[in-house]
């Protein structure tokens, strides 16, 4: 009988701890931000028509680029407006939500539920042709303490991606203007 009790003591302390995590836990925000930003030389119509469109992501973002010669990836819809494939058995869907003539708002969604919106804006430099293109990624994380946890390094783990991304994106622009493309 005497084990019983430890094995009580146990389960409450537990308990306890988990009570204690999840309560933390709802002190840390729900959405976490992550922002990169970068300087393109070209025309704005071609920096907006390769972020707006999705057919052209393609060309420089990350993600999509092993599209071409991976069979993992799949892509089982694409527009300009929304684009869904599969990868490594999972599901994900991206669509355009708004836009205008310099801020475009995606979003991003896994088949585990996790969504996020991804904002890009074009801001021009006072009279040259070198623009300022800058994404915002907000992932929305639901209460469970584990996913709040996930949140704190969320940064470190997406930031690296984005600059990828703009970076891939400058240079495909810019070698597509060097080449009269």
């Amino acid at each position: 009988m005497q084990y019983l009790k430890h094995i009580k003591a146990f389960f409450i302390i537990l308990a306890f701890l988990f009570g204690v995590i999840t309560l933390l836990s709802l002190i840390i925000p729900s959405n976490v931000l992550s922002a990169k930003s970068i300087d393109v030389t070209g025309e704005k119509t071609a920096i907006y028509n390769q972020i707006a469109d999705l057919r052209e992501w393609k060309n420089w973002h990350p993600f999509l680029m092993q599209v071409d010669g991976s069979k993992q990836i799949k892509i089982s819809s694409d527009s300009s407006s929304s684009l869904n494939w599969e990868m490594n058995g999972r599901n994900f869907s991206i669509k355009k939500v708004s836009a205008d003539s310099a801020n475009i708002r995606f979003e991003f969604k896994k088949d585990d539920g996790d969504v996020q919106d991804i904002y890009y804006s074009i801001q021009q430099h006072e009279q040259s042709d070198l623009y300022t293109v800058e994404v915002k990624s907000i992932e929305h994380l639901r209460w469970y303490p584990w996913e709040k946890f996930r949140g704190l390094f969320y940064e470190q783990a997406q930031g690296p991606f984005l600059e990828m991304s703009l970076k891939n994106l400058k240079d495909f622009l810019e070698k597509g203007s060097a080449t009269g493309n």
